[in-house]
């Protein structure tokens, strides 16, 4: 080799010795990797409980290949749940490593739950390190346990799914629920002046088996310490996602005036805030939410086809709504007085010098709020007949 190629040898082989190597890289068999944390109060004492839901990535089978199911058909469980108590998460999680051969990797986790009693007390002090590693995907599911507590849920049923992490992550979804912006949403949420945070909420099912399924339980609210104030159930829970803009689907059934009852199917939702502000006189907001529907059911006397009966049930439908989101509003007005509607930050950003006045006592201002809800639905589709076939021609109303 001459002397030529061999100084072009040196220049392309000496930025490779300034490079730093991956010195601090952990193998993937060294990883215990985490699908679910649950965060509990320690009865009687200071302190966390932080559980988690550790992969057995050789027992993760697809459902329809013999295993899956949570551990169905006396096949190993795809996962174990460990436990340990501490002063805090870290203090936790050091002892829980003394029990653990791998070292904990939450990058792949996806849901968080804490229980009930734990939200009491407040979060505020508690789940610092769960924004504060680089590691942690804070693309999460968050859930409060109503009446339990996170170690129960992740000690529970999987159903249809591999895990009971996952399984509660999916339920939320079809629910029409935020989803994996949950927590990103309440860290939000937690910092703003004109709204105050939510999670959603599960409950554990007791009655259906000795290991017990979770179920879709409303929404918990927090006061700006980040401590429980209480729940809403599941149905004015939608009503608060349509509010916010966030609702992907629903069911809606109503009993019509003139006997039988109907359902539709309610997607393509949109929402619309104007608020209303004169002198000293309480703030207005008009709140108009809007969507497409199909009809599910029709056990009423209308036939469908013609337009003005189409109509007619289309304003039923929206009369309903009307009333039920406003009992929502009021409730959440009266029992807890905090605006988790965001109606202060519609404030904020149309009108922004007023909302100067109003921000340090806006809670005050919201209890005392009136709201008018209007709700104009799009029927699109009636289904494939226009009738009920179970009723008689002579009851029919053409």
């Amino acid at each position: 080799m001459n002397r030529k190629n061999q100084l072009l040898g040196f220049i392309i082989c000496f930025p490779l010795l300034l490079l730093t190597g991956c010195w601090d890289r952990v193998e993937l068999n060294d990883r215990a990797l985490w699908l679910a944390t649950g965060f509990d109060a320690v009865t009687g004492e200071k302190g966390i409980e932080v559980s988690g839901q550790i992969a057995v990535p050789s027992n993760m089978k697809p459902s329809g290949s013999g295993g899956g199911g949570g551990g169905g058909g006396g096949m190993p469980e795809p996962y174990f749940v460990l436990s340990q108590k501490g002063k805090n998460v870290g203090d936790a999680l050091s002892k829980m490593q003394t029990e653990l051969s791998r070292s904990p990797d939450f990058g792949q986790r996806h849901v968080i739950f804490l229980g009930e009693e734990l939200a009491k007390k407040g979060l505020r002090y508690m789940l610092d390190s769960n924004t504060r590693e680089p590691d942690i995907n804070i693309r999460s599911d968050i859930f409060v346990v109503k009446g339990g507590t996170a170690k129960d849920i992740l000690n529970g049923a999987a159903g249809f799914e591999l895990t009971p992490a996952i399984s509660a992550l999916k339920k939320h979804q079809q629910y029409g629920g935020r989803g994996d912006i949950s927590y990103l949403e309440f860290l939000i949420a937690s910092h703003k002046k004109g709204m105050n945070p939510t999670i959603p909420a599960l409950e554990l099912d007791v009655k259906k088996s000795s290991k017990p399924l979770t179920k879709v339980a409303g929404l918990a609210i927090f006061d700006k310490d980040l401590k429980l104030l209480g729940f809403i159930d599941a149905d004015e829970k939608r009503d608060f996602l349509w509010i916010l803009g966030d609702l992907k689907k629903r069911t809606v059934s109503i009993q019509y005036k003139e006997g039988g009852n109907a359902s539709l199917n309610l997607v393509n939702t949109s929402h619309n805030i104007v608020p209303e502000l004169r002198g000293d006189s309480p703030i207005k907001f008009t709140i108009t939410l809007s969507g497409d529907a199909e009809i599910f059911e029709n056990n009423t006397n209308l036939d469908l086809v013609p337009r003005k009966n189409l109509k007619i049930l289309e304003r039923a439908f929206e009369q309903h709504l009307e009333k039920q989101v406003l009992q929502t509003v009021h409730k959440v007005q009266k029992e807890y007085g905090v605006d988790i509607f965001g109606l202060g930050e519609v404030i904020h950003l149309k009108q922004p010098q007023q909302w100067k006045s109003l921000k340090k006592d806006w809670n005050s201002k919201f209890k005392e709020a009136k709201v008018v809800v209007k709700v104009n639905l799009t029927i699109k589709s009636n289904g494939l007949s226009g009738p009920s076939l179970l009723i008689e021609e002579s009851e029919i109303k053409k």
